[in-house]
């Protein structure tokens, strides 16, 4: 029963996520060709910068899962803020560097101008929001899932997503009518409100615990 209580969140959430997901997509299809095209031309880079730092989430749970199963809460935790850190710098690293090269980047697709500066506000936008990205993805993804917790990660994503992400997303596109880039941008909150409510969590320790 103990690895259903843990695996039964993460698939909740995973699905939940992903349906998310496709209402962002839906969202951003609906606000114009120019605009859908716009995003689409920034999912590469996304996937590129996330990819770079994820390995980051995956030794979060590793080793901090290693130093929980030995009870050795106090070098859990501190390992845990470090790994927080390297996040935040290589992640700003990174922004820094989209944010300079994001202009050359667009210029490689045939498009009209106006999609390019589009695409190149999206990356810029995607550059301020990327570091609260990857603390989620340590915190959530790494840290607070190596103590068994998973219906904390789930709660947390949950409220993101379909509390504030999807809500903000269809009132800035479909009542206030906002460009595409303003959308996002207020979407993106979704991502400050996780790490918030999982740097809380991860202040009270309460998702220390030795799995047994």
């Amino acid at each position: 029963m103990q690895y259903l209580g843990i695996l039964a969140p993460i698939l909740v959430c995973e699905f939940m996520w992903s349906l998310g997901e496709n209402v962002y997509a839906a969202i951003y299809g609906n606000i114009g060709t120019d605009a859908c095209a716009a995003m689409t031309m920034t999912g590469p880079i996304q996937g590129l910068m996330i990819g770079a730092l994820s390995g980051l989430a995956q030794a979060a749970g590793i080793l901090i899962g290693k130093s929980l199963g030995n009870e050795e809460y106090d070098k859990a935790y501190k390992d845990s803020k470090r790994l927080m850190w390297y996040g935040l710098a290589g992640s700003l690293v990174l922004s820094v560097a989209l944010v300079l090269l994001g202009k050359f980047y667009v210029r490689i697709y045939n498009v009209e101008p106006q999609v390019r500066t589009m695409a190149y506000q999206l990356l810029v936008v995607f550059a301020i929001v990327s570091p609260v990205k990857v603390q989620n993805m340590i915190l959530g993804g790494g840290i607070i899932r190596s103590g068994g917790k998973t219906q904390y990660v789930m709660w947390v994503d949950l409220i993101g997503t379909w509390i504030f992400g999807v809500p903000l997303g269809l009132l800035s596109a479909f009542v206030f009518d906002l460009p595409i880039t303003y959308v996002y941008f207020i979407l993106s909150m979704e991502e400050v409100v996780r790490l918030l409510i999982s740097v809380v969590i991860f202040r009270k320790k309460r998702w220390m615990r030795t799995l047994e």
